[in-house]
């Protein structure tokens, strides 16, 4: 129990643990922790806003699931090395940011919120292999799949998503962990 105290000055922090703790208040300022790969608040009483990942050149994972945090995904772009980004079952609304440049990217899960807007382009991220935004209010068409290379599971369901199905993935859908309804999908042209 308790609150996470202020992280600054702790330039050699690599991993932080702090999941099932029954955690309250908000999550520090975590930007320019250049040590900082492993960051995981899950499963908590946290609330606040997520903090901004600017200035995070070695962060491989964050995870802050199962909380009540409120406001927007931030730029993902200052962590150029994240591979997994996960914030399902938090109260998170807007959009999903741009996932360019993400090049590591092996798990993005936000689902069980009230995000909206379009779904961000997956183009370049070769490594995806689960990308689950389910249960939100995303809406528009679904961006191409083709440069999805490995087994993947995409979870798309519960928005309001429309347009025309696109082509499958270069890669093979992982067997029971792909989703695409319910949306307003129209089958694909020929």
């Amino acid at each position: 129990t308790g609150v996470i105290p202020p992280l600054t000055g702790l330039a050699s922090l690599q991993f932080l643990d702090l999941s099932q703790n029954s955690l309250t208040g908000s999550i520090p300022a975590i930007a320019g922790l250049h040590a900082l790969n492993t960051f995981d608040v899950s499963s908590n009483q946290l609330t606040g806003s997520l903090p901004s990942l600017d200035d995070l050149p070695n962060l491989g994972g964050f995870r802050a699931t199962s909380n009540a945090l409120t406001g927007s995904i931030p730029a993902l772009s200052g962590a150029a090395q994240l591979g997994s980004y996960q914030v399902d079952q938090n109260v998170l609304t807007g959009p999903i940011p741009s996932l360019d440049g993400l090049a590591q990217l092996t798990v993005f899960s936000a689902s069980n919120h009230d995000l909206s807007g379009p779904l961000p382009s997956v183009a370049g991220l070769s490594n995806l292999y689960l990308f689950d935004v389910s249960y939100n209010r995303l809406s528009g068409p679904i961006p191409s799949l083709a440069d999805l290379t490995g087994s993947v599971g995409i979870l798309l369901g519960y928005n309001n998503l429309s347009g025309a199905m696109p082509p499958p993935p270069a890669a093979q859908l992982a067997p029971g962990s792909s989703s695409l309804c319910p949306n307003q999908l129209t089958p694909q042209a020929n």
